[in-house]
């Protein structure tokens, strides 16, 4: 594992066209900006395991919005 340290506003490139970047800071929560290709997926780890239904409906009732570019793949919105 490789382990950097960033501060926000700093960003690491994973691949061609892909970046993080730390946007904030609060506590023990570190706040991450994800710009990739939009035929990248990106999914949060604790869901590789999930059902494909409920990978599909998260974050639907959590009240936030989801950048378009957020968007579960290859499952998409409910």
């Amino acid at each position: 594992m490789l382990v950097l340290t960033r501060k926000i506003g700093e960003s690491i490139a994973i691949e061609t066209g892909i970046h993080l970047t730390v946007v904030g800071v609060e506590g023990k929560n570190v706040r991450l900006g994800i710009d990739a290709p939009e035929s990248v997926g990106i999914l949060r780890s604790e869901l590789l395991g999930a059902s494909p239904l409920s990978r599909r409906c998260e974050g639907n009732h959590l009240g936030r919005r989801r950048s378009p570019r957020a968007t579960l793949l290859p499952f998409g919105a409910c």
